[in-house]
């Protein structure tokens, strides 16, 4: 569980860190995307390291990507540099 909060609060900030706002100014999470699906998706890769999980969705106007590592990565909307969290 602290494992899935982290990568949420990772999406989250990450996203609030681009728009230039606070976290608590976002919609929330859970109206996009299912935050149990990506914590069992990335649990899933954890017991099976030969296989590779990429989970995309859009997010406050940005394309997230979640990595089988956990890693955040941001496309803003029309955007073609992405940003990097670990």
């Amino acid at each position: 569980m602290f494992y899935m909060n982290h990568i949420l609060e990772r999406i989250v900030n990450t996203v609030a860190e681009a728009e230039g706002t606070d976290p608590t100014a976002l919609p929330p999470l859970y109206e996009t995307i299912d935050p149990d699906a990506i914590n069992r998706l990335i649990e899933s890769q954890s017991a099976d390291s030969e296989m590779t999980c990429v989970v995309r969705f859009e997010y406050s106007d940005h394309e997230i990507t979640v990595d089988e590592t956990g890693a955040v990565t941001l496309t803003p909307d029309g955007g073609t540099r992405p940003e990097l969290r670990d």
